[in-house]
């Protein structure tokens, strides 16, 4: 079997996007900081946790909505994304729903409740702190 060379133009992209990783590591966590402060307490949404002497890379910022008042994860995001022109994602699938495990029959409620609730919210170096601002506003309008 033949192996795929990486070219030369690739390692040299990688390359530069690793000389930034420290900025936009430290970047990251500053947007993550601003969403900690700024959507503490809302009713409903739980803030990512990171324990302490972990340094986190803050690749996503990943929240869990709970159904207080009706909301879904969902229902967040459709109305972050229609009405705010904000997009969000959802980034985990539970594994056990995955194609190549789907012959595997298991019963993980907990896993199915959890992905049922996660969304990961913008979290990337070039966002503005206006971009940033406007998250949040979106955020606290779609929980009043």
């Amino acid at each position: 079997m033949v192996k795929p060379r990486t070219r030369d133009i690739t390692a040299a992209v990688g390359l530069q996007q690793w000389r930034k990783l420290p900025d936009f590591t430290e970047r990251r966590a500053r947007i993550a900081a601003a969403y900690d402060r700024s959507l503490a307490g809302l009713p409903g949404l739980r803030l990512p946790t990171v324990l302490d002497g972990v340094r986190h890379g803050w690749f996503l910022y990943a929240v869990l909505i709970d159904p207080v008042g009706g909301r879904s994860r969902d229902g967040v995001a459709d109305e972050l994304r229609e009405i705010h022109g904000i997009g969000t994602s959802v980034h985990f699938k539970p594994v056990h729903r995955l194609a190549a495990y789907r012959h595997v029959e298991t019963d993980l409620p907990v896993t199915e409740q959890i992905a049922a609730r996660q969304l990961s919210l913008p979290c990337y170096p070039a966002m503005t702190a206006s971009d940033v601002q406007r998250v949040i506003e979106a955020v606290h309008t779609v929980w009043t």
